[in-house]
């Protein structure tokens, strides 16, 4: 009796602490928190995209015929008055990138004047006080298509893009590189060279390690041995900062079409995914781009419709895959929505979980990552011309998510970018009532 009152003692004991220790692993888990929305812009403006660098936020979109920036010192709490860093009053202005370190600020977009379609680039160095030259990056006469990316590391900037040739019918993937904050911009190298076979749509860029990889795919390529159509996905690193390139490689070759491809960095560990005609795929390298794993399938098409818009993030260990499964592709329009599945890996992409759905009515969704919080937005259509955007955190790796939260108000809602920095979430999204009266909003989400 004794023993056994002993026993049940200590059983007791060990059950109240652990319900102790779960209590307090409830309190002490992060909560995220959203400020109100702010209006950046009336109407009307395209293409909006921000970038965040600590107390550093930035929303760079275009207005008319300007290139407008507006920047935030303190968590977007505030902004400074928009500034124009670039026009063009005798073309049109599209698909602006931005990418901020420290009080350094870095824009591109291109610029179209009848058929010539051309890349430009404009620096601060002020938190977005003060604006540097304008420098065209591209060569008059060639056309460069939307789906380029730039990427900054230390004093370096660089940036690939696609480029047709209208004259010889021809496509080509092209490297520039800064090697002092953008000031000034060494000659253009060609990665891949003009090519009449196939059609190079867009092009990947990331640094890590002081290695810099580049990525595109050569799609509809037309294979005499075969007589079939077919994509590849080319690879190149360089080790000198650009300098040199190693041998492009074909990393895999897809049947059809490549409709998307995203890469992710982070030190060693390189990710691809990649939708094409049978999927969406995920190939991993541990390595540096040294040796690369087979492809692993995350999602094929099958009763619940097509595969699309598939989006990977990084923080530490952790690797974050999310996608939509169904008619996504016109909310608005065509009145379809598709489901969101969500899929997340804790040891640097070695071992996945099972999918999960994270929303059964969304679209045109997006997906960040930082510290130990994984973000997801996206869009609803709930009546005539009422889209509703909506939020979800994870504040665990992933493992579980917080109820969907709506970020805008009624009417129609168009959601834009996101951005993160530690334990900071920022929003962009346009707004109305109707198209035609469209505002530009902000919102910052703080987990505490």
């Amino acid at each position: 009796m004794k023993n056994s009152a002993v026993v049940l003692t200590t059983a007791l004991l060990l059950l109240v602490a652990s319900s102790l220790s779960l209590e307090s692993a409830f309190a002490l888990r992060p909560t995220l928190t959203f400020g109100a929305p702010q209006n950046l812009a009336p109407c009307c403006f395209e293409f909006p995209q921000i970038a965040v660098s600590g107390a550093n936020v930035y929303v760079v979109w275009i207005q008319g015929s300007d290139i407008m920036v507006k920047a935030s010192n303190d968590y977007g709490a505030t902004y400074n008055p928009a500034i124009t860093i670039a026009s063009s009053p005798d073309g049109r202005l599209v698909f602006p990138e931005i990418l901020a370190s420290g009080s350094e600020v870095h824009v591109t977009w291109i610029r179209i004047i009848s058929s010539n379609q051309m890349i430009f680039y404009r620096r601060s160095l002020d938190n977005g006080l003060s604006w540097g030259q304008l420098t065209a990056l591209s060569s008059p006469g060639q056309d460069v298509e939307g789906d380029y990316q730039m990427s900054v590391s230390g004093n370096n900037i660089y940036v690939v893009w696609p480029e047709f040739s209208p004259q010889n019918l021809t496509s080509a993937i092209m490297f520039r590189r800064s090697l002092d904050r953008g000031a000034s911009f060494e000659p253009t190298t060609t990665l891949a060279n003009p090519t009449s076979i196939g059609l190079f749509p867009m092009a990947r860029l990331g640094t890590s390690s002081n290695i810099i990889h580049v990525l595109y795919p050569l799609t509809t390529y037309y294979n005499q041995s075969t007589n079939s159509f077919e994509s590849r996905i080319l690879y190149q690193r360089s080790f000198d900062n650009g300098a040199t390139f190693e041998t492009a490689r074909i990393l895999t070759v897809a049947p059809g079409w490549v409709g998307g491809v995203k890469l992710a960095i982070s030190e060693r560990r390189v990710f691809i995914v990649e939708l094409d005609s049978t999927g969406v795929f995920l190939k991993t390298s541990t390595d540096a781009g040294a040796t690369w794993s087979a492809s692993l399938s995350i999602a094929v098409p099958g009763s619940g419709g097509f595969p699309s818009d598939p989006q990977i993030a990084l923080s530490g260990n952790n690797t974050y895959i999310a996608w939509e499964t169904g008619g996504c592709e016109d909310i608005i329009e065509q009145g379809t929505q598709c489901q969101i599945f969500f899929q997340r890996s804790t040891s640097g992409g070695m071992a996945w979980t099972k999918p999960v759905i994270l929303s059964d009515t969304g679209a045109e969704m997006l997906l960040a990552a930082s510290s130990n919080n994984v973000y997801l937005a996206w869009v609803e259509l709930q009546g005539n011309m009422n889209v509703q955007l909506f939020f979800k955190a994870s504040m665990n790796k992933g493992a579980t998510f917080e109820n969907k939260m709506a970020l805008g108000g009624p009417g129609w809602n168009q959601l834009e970018s996101i951005g993160t920095s530690k334990d900071n979430v920022y929003v962009v999204w346009i707004a109305a009532s109707s198209p035609a009266g469209a505002q530009l909003y902000v919102r910052h989400g703080t987990a505490t």
